[in-house]
């Protein structure tokens, strides 16, 4: 099997303050620091973490500019084939607003994450057959030629539709093997008002998508699983919270490499909890994720 994370890259700008800016407001930021980010690359890092070098291959396809070398090498320190991502002028980009209590705010600017085209596509996944893994968030362009080509190849897709957009709708998610939302992205792709339960969204995406596997994250709440008859929660770890950046990303990487490890879903559940409680105790993005070895699982 091989697995492939088709997805952003971004240069992360976080500026810590008091609180998150009101309109119309202006105030000084402590600090700023500046990393490696976009949710691709960080859900690629946090399954090559996972799972050492006992894993797939592993390969992170999109597209950066010279400004963001310093991402691709990352990528490729921890293992993954960078041989498909293709250069343009500027990588994407990020302003975090991160408050005292660990709570963002983000701005995304696509750059090379919104300039993928059909042939770069076709390329990347020409690595991949029947049975592979592709893993696709909503930072990129061109997910529905994507969908399209990884379905007639056979691939398994793993998605986050982050963040919400109307071309959303009209991918074929029933077709994922893998939806792993936040709670606010659950509402949204369930077409519930807002004020709704998690059970409640749970089960409306339980009905609309019956032959995929849901992840539900919901912060201090904890995270849901739903697969046909099957439902499991899994409370949070107690923890204290530095920078909630990243948090999904992790929990998406660990439970997939938790499914590819033969980990019963409520195993997987423990174990993207475990990582992410880790995660969110450390600033930044990409650098914030744990390796394996760090788990006491």
């Amino acid at each position: 099997m091989k697995v492939m994370f088709y997805g952003s890259m971004n240069i992360d700008h976080t500026y810590r303050v008091d609180h998150i800016a009101l309109p119309g407001e202006t105030q000084p930021a402590v600090s700023l620091s500046v990393g490696a980010g976009g949710k691709g690359a960080n859900q690629c890092a946090a399954f090559a973490k996972a799972l050492g070098e006992e894993r797939p291959q592993l390969f992170f396809a999109g597209k950066c500019g010279e400004d963001g070398r310093f991402i691709k090498d990352l990528l490729s320190e921890l293992g993954a084939d960078v041989s498909h991502v293709a250069s343009c002028e500027h990588t994407g980009s990020a302003v975090i607003q991160l408050d005292r209590n660990g709570q963002n705010s983000i701005i995304i600017y696509g750059g090379g994450n919104t300039q993928i085209e059909k042939d770069e596509i076709v390329s990347a996944l020409a690595e991949l057959s029947g049975g592979d893994i592709l893993c696709l968030n909503a930072e990129i362009n061109a997910l529905d030629f994507i969908m399209e080509q990884a379905l007639e190849k056979g691939l398994m897709i793993v998605f986050n539709p982050s963040p919400i957009t109307p071309e959303l709708r009209e991918l074929p998610l029933g077709r994922c093997m893998l939806l792993v939302l936040n709670e606010i992205e659950g509402r949204v792709m369930a077409e519930l008002p807002e004020g709704a339960s998690y059970e409640e969204i749970l089960e409306a995406l339980r009905a609309k998508y019956p032959e995929s596997m849901i992840v539900l994250t919901m912060g201090s709440e904890g995270s849901y699983f739903a697969f046909r008859e099957t439902k499991l929660r899994c409370p949070v770890k107690d923890t204290v919270v530095a920078d909630t950046t990243c948090a999904g990303d992790t929990f998406l990487g660990y439970f997939l490499a938790g499914l590819i490890e033969g980990k019963a879903p409520s195993d997987c559940l423990r174990l993207a909890t475990a990582a992410s409680s880790i995660t969110v105790s450390r600033p930044g993005a990409m650098l914030s994720v744990p390796f394996r070895r760090e788990l006491d699982f």
